[in-house]
């Protein structure tokens, strides 16, 4: 009985146990083949992205000239990427186009004229480091020019004058027009003059970069300011740098003991041996700036050589700068040591002033952080006899217009004397921008029926209606008005339909900027004129 049990239990698991084998064998099989196919795809994706060895300065892609193919130069593979289109122009060669700006092309006969500067002139520019709205204009043009103007003649018989005169009264020029009217490009001007005059030259062209905290600075009880000793290492290099052709630094001997160094005054070292020197103290800022400032009381105290001290941002002097001492209270200019000793050498009249050159400065309008202060202002506004309101900012001067004592005491003790720029170009000094552009191939042309009726709508003889109903024809540069329409354009065609002449887009370009010689220019440029 319990053997016939037990074969009934034992046939009923079979079937059971049967299905549950067949059914994991089943998985098993179906769990390998899907298994096999994912393991060849993963292999075949490593395969993929197997990384491969990169060979550096190697051509790749189908900018490669080639170049670095056995056999091939790289002016036959750069020959490749010339642009080969029918409207591609290369530029011109105009090295020998302009009459080189020297004392001797210096003369009325050549005001209102584009005169190139000098390699000289650009590799002291290049190495003093214009502002870079200077620097960007000068690389616009294909030879960098400048249009002589009578307020440059003006200034480079200052200049003489300053030369032969033992007087430090009235030689304090400051430059205080409105904006993008030439101040920084007449500062050019003047350095050019020096140098080919033989003169000591020390340019800072942006003195904003002393008070806008970009610098490193520290204090030193020693001389209770704070120290700069980059700003003062990089003006003594580029002094260096500037005036090595001439060799003028060569002829000033030094005129105080520089502590911590081996120079004295009684010794034959001269400036050029303290400069060539300084590099070497430059991890000591003390020394550093007790070296700047024996070389600016050697310079000042001597007459064998005169010097021009050029300054542009001269509004840094005067203002609070962005420096924070250790109880974050704001720092003035005169708290730093390189300040302080530049105005040392304008507020020392006789005794510390310059005795033989020219101090000239240039007001800058361009950053709206650093504007020209009150105290400036004031002094300016005074020394021109116009009190009532200030030339600089146009804002009214009051009892209550916020100013530093010593900033107002700083300004009125550097002696300036205003040099006036007139606030719009003229004519032919804009006509001579105009050439330089033309020659250069960068004129924008225009249709005539678009420049007509705006030239015609700006003229100071109203509309054509309005002069009997005559129809506008050619402009001349020199006078701007209106003559009886031709019967063919100057240079071909119809003056009504086609192209524009010259002196319509001429004229035009002067009724869009208002005679300003920056929006003039971004005109000839291709800037918005229509």
């Amino acid at each position: 009985m319990a053997s016939s049990h037990f074969a009934r239990s034992l046939r009923a698991a079979l079937p059971s146990s049967t299905s549950s084998v067949a059914s994991s064998s089943r998985s098993i099989a179906t769990t390998a083949s899907l298994q096999a196919p994912k393991k060849a795809a993963n292999a075949q994706a490593q395969k993929v992205k197997r990384k491969t060895s990169i060979k550096k300065n190697a051509p790749s892609g189908p900018r490669s000239t080639g170049a670095k193919r056995k056999g091939v130069s790289a002016t036959d593979g750069a020959s490749s990427n010339a642009l080969s289109t029918p409207f591609y122009r290369a530029p011109p060669d105009l090295s020998g186009q302009w009459t080189k700006l020297s004392p001797d092309s210096a003369r009325k006969d050549n005001v209102d004229t584009p005169l190139a500067f000098t390699k000289g002139d650009l590799e002291a520019f290049e190495t003093c480091g214009v502002e870079p709205k200077v620097k960007k204009a000068l690389s616009s043009y294909v030879q960098p020019i400048s249009v002589l103007r009578s307020s440059t003649l003006d200034l480079y018989t200052h200049m003489d004058s300053a030369s032969t005169s033992s007087s430090s009264s009235a030689r304090h020029h400051i430059l205080s027009s409105s904006i993008s009217t030439g101040k920084s490009y007449l500062l050019l001007q003047s350095i050019s003059y020096a140098l080919a005059s033989q003169w000591c030259v020390i340019y800072l062209p942006r003195l904003i970069n002393w008070v806008n905290s970009t610098s490193p600075f520290s204090y030193s009880a020693e001389e209770q300011a704070y120290l700069q000793p980059e700003v003062v290492q990089k003006i003594m290099a580029s002094t260096l740098a500037v005036n090595a052709k001439s060799g003028v630094l060569g002829k000033i001997p030094l005129a105080r003991d520089v502590p911590g160094t081996d120079f004295k005054a009684s010794g034959e070292k001269t400036v050029q041996d303290l400069l060539k020197a300084a590099p070497s103290y430059s991890s000591n800022p003390l020394v550093s700036q007790r070296i700047f400032d024996a070389f600016l009381h050697s310079i000042s105290s001597q007459s064998a050589v005169p010097t021009l001290l050029a300054m542009d941002d001269a509004q840094a002097l005067y203002s609070t700068t962005n420096y924070r001492d250790p109880d974050y209270k704001v720092v003035q200019a005169y708290e730093l040591a390189a300040v302080r000793s530049i105005l040392s050498l304008l507020v020392g009249g006789e005794k510390a002033g310059l005795k033989k050159g020219m101090v000239l400065a240039a007001l800058s309008r361009s950053h709206s952080e650093w504007q020209p202060g009150n105290e400036i202002a004031a002094v300016l506004a005074h020394a021109t006899k116009s009190s009532s309101t200030s030339a600089l900012n146009g804002a009214a001067l009051h009892a209550y217009s916020t100013m530093k004592p010593l900033h107002l005491e700083h300004a009125k003790r550097s002696n300036w004397t205003p040099f006036a720029l007139p606030e719009q170009w003229t004519t032919s000094e804009l006509k001579a921008l105009f050439d330089v552009r033309r020659v250069e191939g960068r004129g924008w042309n225009a249709p005539a029926a678009a420049v007509t009726p705006r030239l015609a709508s700006s003229s100071p003889a109203g509309p054509p209606g309005a002069r009997g109903g005559a129809a506008v024809g050619s402009f001349d540069p020199l006078r701007g008005l209106a003559s009886p329409p031709p019967a063919t354009g100057r240079k071909g065609g119809s003056v009504g339909s086609g192209a524009a002449t010259e002196d319509e887009l001429f004229m035009l370009r002067v009724v869009d900027s208002a005679r300003n010689p920056y929006r003039f220019d971004r005109a000839l440029k291709g800037g918005s004129i229509m």
